[in-house]
């Protein structure tokens, strides 16, 4: 069912959808110079505090879709007998797919949108935490769990690239220590969150819940 579900999605796409998606990540374009100081100050302003609410809210949520598998480990032992072998294979394929992509869409976000990159990669980790949870084998666990990775590599480059635009270096250690704590504000919810979904309706809800959040939360961003 999940094997006929990807190639429905697969050939789903023609080349024109595709040349539409890739529209989607273009830089904004330029706009007129805004003259008047006032404006600018209160424009300025406002769009610092929006822009870095929207950066803190999506890395914290970015965390809620790398985390979710690493709370729900020991029931995948006990549910479908794997292995830790199994599992550490699994956690092995999410580092070495989150860490290509950190360096290569370090390159595609410098020429990107930022706002539309960060959104998409937290939807797309959003949907294969979904894909996981739907999921009962070894195969495709390391299958999702590594499109996973990648997508995950998707969430700190337009931050960094935010961070450096909009705020200046005698100022920027300020801000980017304060975004820095989503990291933990987001590894310190987990737990609570898939603890609470796995208890009550199973583990399987302790992927799907922080994957529909993620995909919620990367609508938001793209607002």
């Amino acid at each position: 069912m999940t094997l006929a579900f990807l190639l429905v999605i697969l050939f789903s796409f023609n080349r024109q959808f595709i040349v539409k998606i890739l529209e989607l990540f273009r830089p904004a374009p330029v706009i007129s110079e805004i003259r008047d100081e006032n404006v600018i100050k209160t424009k300025y302003n406002y769009w610092r505090w929006r822009i870095f609410t929207g950066m803190y809210i999506g890395y914290i949520f970015y965390y809620f879709t790398r985390k979710s598998y690493t709370c729900i480990m020991p029931i995948l032992i006990r549910d479908l007998g794997l292995t830790k072998s199994d599992l550490g294979i699994l956690g092995s394929i999410l580092a070495l797919t989150y860490g290509l992509s950190k360096f290569l869409s370090g390159i595609l976000a410098d020429r990107s949108n930022p706002r539309v990159f960060m959104a998409f990669g937290l939807v797309l980790t959003g949907v294969f935490n979904i894909l996981f949870g739907s999921s009962s084998s070894v195969l495709w666990f390391g299958v999702f769990w590594g499109l996973n990775g990648w997508f995950q590599g998707w969430g700190w480059p337009p931050c960094a690239k935010l961070l450096t635009h909009w705020y200046s270096q005698k100022e920027r250690g300020t801000w980017w220590g304060m975004w820095n704590s989503s990291h933990n504000v987001g590894g310190a919810i987990i737990p609570i969150v898939v603890g609470l979904c796995a208890q009550m309706f199973g583990w399987r809800y302790g992927m799907y819940i922080p994957g529909i959040l993620c995909i919620a939360i990367g609508f938001f961003l793209l607002y």
